[in-house]
């Protein structure tokens, strides 16, 4: 029963790949759930090297490691891994070595797409390095989140580097004790105290400290908040998110304007005279020490009696500003500082006059001192100069962060949390402003639900309350209308620490318009499946051409025995009425799978147009209006003129259904060169010169639900009995297989347009289709092989036949010269692989009944020839 299951298990996953091979590589085992994740039907994969998933490289790798070993093991990666249809997806592999009682025996794999999660893992990646590169320009060393309950300090890869911490046990998370440590011993202490005051009373805290980095002593301060609450198991929680600051540069500023304050009181304090003098106020008489007279450049005792404060200055200019100036200091209470050359050895010196006035009364006389405050000069003027050094560095760092800002093409902004939660924008840079397509005054300082839709803000807010419950980055993906039509949007938010006087929390924003992308991926997926639906398709056609074929033989031969039998002569007719019309289906079937043989000729489209007038008219009616409007430079195309016919007829005949009959239709023509790097050129249109077709009408439109399945073979939105739903997929095969591209533009209301890009005629040297390589004919019956036989021998090619694919294998196996198989039961991509393996040269070309007609055996014997010379020069290589 427990084998059952497990069986179960393996067989009914459908988004794990479980795969068993052999010690060679070659798959035994395919579970549906391979299928889902690689494509592969099990009967496709089974014998088939697993290099059909693998790089030949990463499985040597793999067999390397594990063929090595003498008992069980297994190996785990993650790689790039192929689907059948060759898109590559990022996937999680275990590869396990498989023993039983002989040994050694295969291999185990189970490969899980893996995809979204790297695309996440990137977007992430990308937002922290934006975050880390302006983090770097300020003055933060790194974050961290302390679980005070468990003691778990979580700390970013900048702060663990710091700390000389492995990166892994930093995710994982350190004791605080793991920080402390690395505080200088003196100051262990006071950050410990410090956090335990902080957890009992909770909120906001700065704690500074000393920190030993590289042998460089630095001053630290750590800037948290502590946060309480419960846990997921309802238990009370504390837990604290923080930064650490580089505060060194501006300790060394304060430590510096402490000991500069200090040197000045010390030197009032003592006194530092470099003269004393006293004023009498009614005589305006100064006298003064000799000190005092050398400071003015007068002899020892000139003041000794007095002299008006104007005389100090003499003859000199610069004696004299200083004397006014002291005149205003004496007569009219303005303070003074007076900066001259005064001592012995013509240092220049700053000199202070203070005095013992009392400014708030009268008195008939005063003195003072003159101080000498050279070196608190001194030390000013270096803070000052440092401090300018200290705000151009500033400047220089916000400068870096704004040019940082404002060019990333990711629109960024800073918002403020609220109390109800909301997100008031702070800061929005250029490309912000763009996505959000209003000017730049209407964006800064508002709030985000005046600048979003309802669905578009109550999304955001979901992923704001995530980021702030969790405190970790948040990555995104919406889609809506951000201003100027439907996009969508990839989006990063990035919580930051509180601050300022509310403590109000901050957050970082990234925004990346994904739409372009996202477009490129649907298309990619509508391609495939249109490219598979085609395939499909393709192969019930044949085979139903085939059985019609033959249903059609046997009623031309009833039709010959019966003859004479009137009633058994009309039943055969209609059948093969409908033989007829079934092979038409088929036919249109083949068409839009590209698997009908086309007869391109050269085709200049005025003609034609000019040819189907009256058919188009007929078809029409007289209500519909028909405008031509073809450049007179129109160039020749070159393929198959009656599917080209009936692709017009089919687009005519949609637009007068979708006008029901009454309106106008116009047709345009236009050369157009595309180069390759043409931003213009549509879909997976090959570089190189084409016409345009557009044929417009003035419909009812249609809704972009309904163009995404206007292709599908059956599709349709006309009534029951108004179409088969085949006219644009024959249209889509033909214009395919053609080498051309097809493309819709339609809006409810406003009509449709249709534009066909068809390659135009080169001129090309016909070659010589005769030969005398060897061919091998496989598949279908005797007469159809015959017929084949005499077309190709008549060329002067030896032909071989082999009733089935077995049988061919075997010729192939013989050693005979054989060239080219041309084999005539349709796709058989096994039989071909197989084929190839026996003579790796082999050239395999596909055909069918309708390849024997007059029309196409000439396309059919091109091909082969042409298969046969690719072949000779991939030889001669």
């Amino acid at each position: 029963m427990a084998a059952r299951l497990f069986d179960l298990i393996v067989q009914q996953t459908s988004d794990l790949a479980v795969i068993a091979t052999d010690t060679g590589g070659t798959v035994l085992a395919w579970n549906p759930g391979a299928h889902r994740v690689l494509g592969w039907y099990p009967d496709d994969a089974l014998r088939r090297s697993i290099e059909i998933v693998f790089g030949a490289a990463e499985v040597a790798r793999v067999f390397d490691v594990l063929g090595k070993a003498a008992a069980p093991q297994d190996r785990r990666i993650e790689c790039w891994c192929r689907r059948r249809d060759g898109a590559r997806f990022w996937a999680a592999v275990s590869v396990t070595a498989l023993f039983d009682e002989t040994g050694h025996v295969g291999y185990g794999w189970t490969i899980r797409d893996r995809s979204d999660e790297r695309r996440a893992r990137e977007a992430l990646r990308d937002a922290t390095e934006r975050v880390d590169l302006a983090l770097s320009a300020g003055a933060v060393l790194g974050s961290w989140l302390w679980d005070v309950g468990s003691d778990c300090l979580r700390i970013d890869r900048r702060l663990g580097e710091l700390l000389d911490v492995d990166p892994d046990e930093a995710e994982l998370g350190i004791p605080m004790d793991g920080l402390v440590r690395a505080i200088e011993p003196e100051d262990r202490r006071a950050f410990s105290d410090g956090l335990g005051q902080a957890l009992e009373v909770g909120g906001p805290f700065r704690l500074a400290f000393r920190l030993r980095t590289g042998g460089t002593l630095r001053w630290i301060e750590a800037v948290g908040r502590i946060d309480r609450g419960e846990g997921a198991d309802g238990a009370r929680r504390a837990r604290a998110p923080g930064i650490l600051l580089d505060v060194t540069a501006t300790r060394e500023l304060e430590q510096e304007l402490r000991e500069a304050d200090l040197r000045f009181k010390r030197a009032l304090e003592a006194g530092t005279p470099v003269g004393t003098w006293s004023y009498d106020v009614a005589a305006r008489r100064l006298r003064g020490d000799a000190r005092f007279a050398r400071i003015f450049g007068l002899p020892a005792d000139s003041l000794r009696e007095g002299l008006a404060p104007e005389a100090l200055g003499g003859a000199m200019p610069e004696r004299r500003a200083m004397a006014d100036a002291l005149a205003r200091y004496l007569d009219h209470h303005v303070e003074v500082q007076l900066t001259l050359d005064w001592s012995d050895d013509g240092a220049h010196r700053w000199v202070q006059i203070a005095s013992n006035r009392d400014l708030q009364e009268t008195a008939s006389e005063f003195g003072g001192t003159a101080l000498d405050i050279s070196e608190l000069k001194r030390v000013e003027t270096s803070l000052l100069g440092k401090t300018r050094t200290l705000e151009q560095r500033v400047n220089v760092s916000e400068s870096r962060l704004r040019t940082l800002f404002d060019n990333l093409a990711d629109a960024l902004f800073l918002a403020r949390v609220e109390a109800d939660g909301g997100l008031r924008l702070l800061a929005a840079n250029p490309a912000c402003v763009a996505f959000l397509s209003r000017p730049v005054e209407t964006i800064s300082g508002q709030r985000l639900d005046s600048l979003l839709s309802p669905a578009l803000y109550e999304t955001t807010q979901r992923h704001v309350a995530e980021c702030l419950a969790t405190g970790r980055p948040v990555n995104y993906e919406v889609a809506g209308d951000f201003g100027d039509g439907e996009r969508i949007a990839d989006a990063v938010l990035i919580p930051l620490p509180a601050e300022g006087p509310g403590n109000e929390a901050m957050m970082i924003g990234s925004v990346r318009d994904v739409t372009a992308h996202r477009v490129l991926e649907a298309q990619l997926r509508q391609s495939q499946k249109m490219e598979a639906v085609g395939q499909l398709t393709g192969g019930l056609a044949h085979d139903f051409n085939n059985v019609l074929q033959l249903i059609s033989a046997n009623l031309q031969l009833l039709q010959v025995e019966t003859r004479g039998n009137a009633i058994a002569q009309r039943r055969l007719a209609a059948a093969e009425a409908a033989v007829r019309q079934g092979a038409r289906t088929a036919m249109q079937l083949l068409t839009f799978a590209r698997k009908r043989a086309l007869e391109p000729t050269t085709i200049d489209l005025t003609e034609l147009i000019g040819a189907m007038d009256d058919l188009l008219r007929h078809a029409l009616g007289a209500k519909i209006q028909v405008e031509l409007d073809l450049a007179p430079d129109v160039g020749l195309l070159c393929v198959d003129r009656s599917q080209l016919e009936n692709a017009l007829l089919n687009l005519a005949i949609n637009a007068r259904d979708a006008m029901d009959g009454v309106g106008r239709i116009v047709l345009q023509a236009r050369n157009r060169i595309f180069l390759a790097d043409a931003p213009e050129r549509p879909g997976e249109l090959p570089a190189g010169d084409y016409l345009e077709i557009a044929l417009s009408d003035s419909g009812a439109g249609m809704s972009p639900a309904v163009l995404n399945h206007v292709f599908e073979p059956f599709f349709t939105t006309k009534p029951d009995g108004r179409g088969t739903g085949l006219g644009l997929s024959m249209v889509y095969g033909f214009v395919r297989q053609s080498g051309g591209h097809i493309a819709i533009d339609s809006k409810v209301g406003e009509g449709t347009t249709v534009r066909l890009y068809l390659p135009l005629a080169a001129p090309r040297e016909d070659t010589p289709v005769t030969g005398d390589e060897t061919l091998l004919l496989t598949g279908g019956d005797d007469a159809l092989r015959a017929g084949f036989v005499a077309s190709f021998a008549a060329l002067g090619y030896r032909v071989l036949k082999a009733p089935d694919a077995a049988s061919a294998l075997t010729v192939l196996g013989s050693g005979l010269p054989v060239a080219l198989v041309l084999t005539l039961d349709g796709p058989d991509r096994g039989f071909a692989a197989a084929a190839k393996a026996t003579l790796p040269s082999l050239a395999v070309v596909e055909a069918s009944a309708d390849d024997l007609t007059d029309t196409t055996l000439p396309r059919l014997r091109r091909r082969v020839r042409d298969a046969l010379d690719a072949r000779r020069t991939l030889d001669a290589r």
